[in-house]
């Protein structure tokens, strides 16, 4: 009976260690950012943060809260379940998006630059009609 009660347990913990690890490399990929990336910002390899993600070693408290810090959320984001998996999936996304447009925008040219805020601008004018032309914003107008 101790067995089985000792392998219940044991098998809770490893649960949680797997879902510690899948909302690491969750959030690790929402932000964009390379297991190497991470690695440097905790002062680890990458191949140890490859070995967390994938539950092969597992975190220590204190690191947890270092990459809780480094990540931007709270240590219980890691134990939490999210509240709802379609939400965190589009938050994700969105996450994606808005850092694959800032990368982007860095890169372009200053007068593309130019072209993008003034469309930014047209887009954004919540006193423009939905379906107004964006040409406009696109010739400096």
């Amino acid at each position: 009976m101790t067995v089985r009660r000792q392998h219940r347990a044991r098998s809770s913990v490893e649960a949680k260690g797997d879902q510690i690890a899948a909302r690491i490399r969750e959030r690790r990929i929402a932000l964009g950012l390379k297991q190497e990336d991470l690695a440097n910002m905790i002062g680890v390899t990458y191949q140890q943060v490859h070995k967390y993600e994938r539950s092969i070693n597992r975190v220590t408290a204190a690191l947890l809260c270092d990459i809780a810090d480094k990540l931007g959320v709270p240590v219980n984001y890691f134990s939490d379940p999210p509240e709802d998996a379609q939400n965190s999936r589009v938050e994700n996304q969105h996450e994606r998006s808005s850092i694959l447009l800032v990368k982007g925008f860095h890169r372009l040219s200053p007068g593309r630059q130019q072209v993008l805020t003034r469309l930014l601008r047209v887009l954004l004018d919540e006193g423009a009609e939905e379906d107004a032309p964006v040409e406009v914003a696109l010739s400096g107008r």
